[in-house]
């Protein structure tokens, strides 16, 4: 019988090859700027900021202001008197700030949109609830959710991502 070897001896003696070394091409991720797409997002953006901001300052529902509208009027029915910091169109004005601002992070822009949409909807269920029609919704409630679909498509636009691939990025052992 052969004699069995120990799991920690080799059979045969190590020989090291020296492996040739090859450049690996390496799939990289870049954003080109496209400038017609860019100009759109700044145009997108800063008009339905401005209508957002401009209807917080008109009528709302009934001869009502945005401004002496209160923001719990989103939850409850209550739609009468407050003042201008507890105001919904103080909101919707921060929300307007938010998709300027966010002009240079594109999500921003996106959410200030997408708040933006989601207050107005709050805002006209409420009236709906508070008086039983639509009836006296005014102009100031139109430019809130035009505005707010404005900064969301400009959230959407921008520069295009592009594949690129590089050939000197990576070396690996063949």
């Amino acid at each position: 019988m052969a004699r069995r070897q120990p799991v920690y001896e080799p059979d045969e003696p190590m020989t090291t090859t020296a492996r040739p070394m090859v450049v690996a091409p390496v799939a990289t991720t870049r954003t080109r700027p496209s400038y017609g797409g860019l100009a759109a997002r700044i145009v997108l953006t800063l008009l339905g900021a401005a209508g957002i901001i401009v209807g917080a300052f008109m009528n709302v529902v009934n001869g009502t202001a945005g401004t002496d509208v209160p923001f719990r009027s989103l939850w409850t029915t209550d739609i009468t008197g407050s003042a201008f910091i507890t105001s919904l169109g103080f909101a919707m004005i921060v929300v307007a700030a938010v998709a300027v601002i966010g002009m240079a992070l594109r999500p921003l822009t996106s959410l200030a949109g997408a708040v933006g949409i989601a207050g107005t909807i709050l805002f006209l269920v409420a009236v709906h609830r508070a008086t039983g029609s639509l009836n006296g919704i005014d102009v100031g409630v139109w430019l809130w959710g035009i505005g707010s679909l404005l900064c969301l498509i400009g959230g959407f636009l921008g520069g295009r991502r592009e594949v690129v691939e590089t050939t000197n990025s990576t070396v690996v052992e063949r």
